[in-house]
């Protein structure tokens, strides 16, 4: 039932797609590594962060929803994003921008972008949404007037501040007042996931994204997190 896999075998990888195994090129496997290992910058999060349980009691799962509500009540400085009904262009009004907007009164904002770790395709969503909803915020005016509105009409105590830093001409948003973080929730109870251990594709669609916002966009910075969380192991009884 497999879809798709990737092992490494003697400092070679090997990628199974469609039923075939492939072996991946060196030359791209030490691109990407190299970006990893050198180029690609991890932060520790504060430990005021650390641990937060992200169970779901009523759905009986681990929602990245709950740590980002959390982050942001313990946070004045963080706006909430995750969950938002934003418009991009002509599209149906269902697009968030970001989990989390941080901005501490001084450049640059920081976007951020959170997932639980649980293999290489909610990586590869985390990279991949990040790297589309921040080139949309930089070009799309219809997407930013729905971010300053949904800000507006919230009742933050600090959306003011929030509204001053968004410049609300499209042509004065730039990638350099922004920073964007990709935060990867994890186990508490497990050994921290290192970003050389990540798996291949997963590292391949962080470059991407590295590459389109950081070189092309010239965001400020784009750097990765690992983060503890409480999980709570919700079990299904069989019927008999």
């Amino acid at each position: 039932n497999c879809i798709v896999a990737e092992i490494e075998l003697h400092n070679e990888y090997f990628v199974l797609s469609e039923g075939i195994w492939r072996k991946a090129d060196d030359d791209f496997c030490r691109a990407v590594t190299d970006f990893i290992d050198n180029v690609l910058q991890e932060y520790p999060v504060p430990a005021r962060y650390h641990n937060i349980n992200i169970s779901d009691m009523g759905r009986k799962q681990n929602r990245e929803e709950v740590f980002n509500a959390k982050y942001c009540e313990l946070n004045e400085n963080a706006f909430l994003f995750d969950q938002a009904k934003l418009r991009i262009g002509q599209s149906r009004k269902d697009k968030e921008f970001c989990d989390i907007l941080e901005y501490k009164d001084e450049a640059p904002a920081d976007i951020i972008h959170v997932k639980k770790y649980s293999g290489s395709s909610f990586l590869n969503y985390l990279s991949s949404q990040a790297r589309f909803y921040c080139e949309m915020f930089l070009s799309d005016e219809v997407f930013l007037k729905e971010i300053r509105t949904y800000i507006d009409t919230s009742e933050h105590p600090k959306k003011n501040d929030f509204l001053n830093y968004i410049k609300e001409q499209q042509a004065d948003v730039t990638g350099k007042d922004y920073a964007v973080k990709l935060w990867i929730l994890y186990d508490k109870t497990k050994p921290a996931p290192s970003k050389a251990g990540l798996p291949l594709m997963a590292k391949y669609e962080i470059k991407i994204t590295y590459d389109r916002l950081r070189n092309v966009h010239k965001y400020r910075e784009i750097s990765l997190s690992m983060i503890p969380v409480g999980i709570v192991n919700f079990k299904t009884r069989k019927r008999p």
